[in-house]
Formats: C-alpha cells, structure tokens, sequence
C-alpha cells in the first residue's frame, strides 16, 4: 500500500471535522463522524483532539474576545495541508 493511500481516509475526515466546525456543527455532531469512522484507533484519537480544541477556542473567544484572532484555529480551504507533506520531525 502507497503511503498516500495509507493517509487518505484520515486526511479525509480531517478535512470533514474542519468543515463542520466552519459550519458552526457541534462538539457532539464531529464526535459522532470521528466514532463512526474506519479509521485507527490513534487516527480516531487524534481527529477526536482535533475537534475538541477547534470547540474549546472557540469557547474561549466567546468568554473572553480579546483572544479572538489571536492564533489561527483552521486554515482556509484553499491553504489546507496535505499530511503527507507536512514535516515529520526536526532531524
């Protein structure tokens, strides 16, 4: 199996958690999509992470807003980046 085809369906569902929390979705709405995935059990753990601090700044912002824009909580779209070609350690 290509190493991309291995990173796929994770980068999939990574992009699928950050489109509902754009959407304005809920904690409980991306649990569900993570839970009911195919994926790993670390994958799963980590996409589970992911949404919850998407929803925990977001929280965050709301009670205190001179946070908001301090950071960036999601890439655009268009400026996503592919897993694959992101750096794996620092030599």
């Amino acid at each position: 199996m290509a190493p991309e085809s291995r990173f796929a369906p994770y980068a999939i569902s990574r992009a699928e958690v950050l489109d509902m929390f754009e959407a304005g979705c809920g904690f409980r709405d991306m649990e569900d999509l993570i839970s009911d995935s195919r994926l790993s059990e670390e994958q799963r753990a980590a996409l589970w992470l992911l949404a919850w601090s998407l929803c925990e700044r977001e929280s965050a912002e709301e009670e205190w807003p001179e946070l908001a824009g301090i950071g960036i909580a999601a890439p655009p779209p268009s400026r996503r980046v592919h897993p694959l070609s992101m750096p794996v350690g620092l030599g």
